[in-house]
């Protein structure tokens, strides 16, 4: 992460907004979709496309996070079987009925 700390620091802003401003310089078809809860992240977000980073930078940071780098899963397999494991377990003792929602569950779980 050191390079993204580091040209954050420069520009005087975080690491996220660096990410997102690298993303925004990809191309016009990429176009990043950060997810937040709270409303400060999301303006927060948006201040990134303000957020001009040289050919150096930006290199600097194709270098560091290649293509592919960030490739596979969001949770590792055994998080997603736990995840069903508990929600059988609830189930077993009453806690879930909705079996759709038990299906959304464990679907979001092993992406």
């Amino acid at each position: 992460m050191k390079p993204i700390e580091q040209i954050a620091a420069a520009h005087r802003c975080t690491p996220a907004q660096v990410a997102l401003a690298w993303i925004l310089a990809q191309g016009q078809d990429i176009i990043p979709i950060p997810g937040t809860k709270r409303r400060n992240y999301l303006e927060e977000n948006a201040t990134a496309v303000g957020l001009r980073l040289s050919p150096d930078e930006i290199n600097r940071l194709s270098q560091a996070f290649p293509l592919g780098a960030a490739a596979g899963t969001r949770y590792p397999r055994t998080a997603a079987e736990n995840g069903w494991n508990l929600i059988v377990a609830l189930r077993r003792q009453g806690k879930l009925r909705n079996k759709n929602f038990i299906m959304r569950i464990y679907l979001v779980s092993i992406r």
